[in-house]
């Protein structure tokens, strides 16, 4: 099925303002997040070859399928802990529902979206402005919607994302996505 391509609005920064970070934003856990099941629920729900397949449909799936990461380290790179000493998470959507079933997030068939105890499985996701993520954040908006949990995107300028006081440094996000473009020790 063709990949709709969505449209947004883009924000514009028009002041920052330095703001000193609490601890307890480090160390408090978050109302969904914080639950185990959920993570590996998302996990689960996500089909990683079809993000890929949606910003690189002209390479061959052999070479995508060396695009895939299963944690923030790069396998090329040293601190790669290798395949068999983590846990990898296949696309299995029966098994992520199942896990956000056991959690108690029930699927509310008037929304097409989970709740729980009358909250609604909402999460905020974070990215940038550029086409590439706009087209893969649609996919991973419907691939989470296919498991009953709403993504609420927001694209933000890259100054704004990677700036130094806010987006990632002030861990302003519930999920995010971003490119790890760090040189090897």
């Amino acid at each position: 099925a063709p990949v709709e391509v969505v449209v947004t609005k883009e924000v514009v920064v028009t002041k920052e303002v330095q703001v000193e970070v609490e601890r307890e934003a480090f160390t408090t856990p978050h109302p969904i997040l914080g639950d185990l099941k959920v993570r590996q629920a998302l996990s689960y729900c996500t089909n990683k070859a079809d993000l890929l397949k949606s910003v690189y449909p002209l390479i061959s799936d052999e070479a995508r399928a060396g695009l895939v990461m299963n944690t923030f380290i790069p396998k090329t790179q040293w601190a790669y802990a290798g395949d068999e000493n983590i846990v990898i998470y296949p696309f299995d959507p029966e098994k992520g529902m199942a896990l956000l079933d056991e959690a108690g997030w029930v699927m509310d068939e008037a929304s097409g979206f989970r709740a729980k105890d009358g909250e609604a499985l909402s999460l905020k996701f974070t990215t940038t402005t550029a086409a590439f993520r706009q087209t893969w954040a649609a996919v991973f908006e419907q691939q989470m919607a296919a498991c009953g949990i709403r993504i609420l995107r927001l694209h933000a300028p890259a100054s704004w994302w990677f700036g130094s006081t806010t987006g990632l440094q002030r861990r302003d996000y519930e999920l995010g996505a971003y490119a790890w473009v760090g040189e090897t020790d």
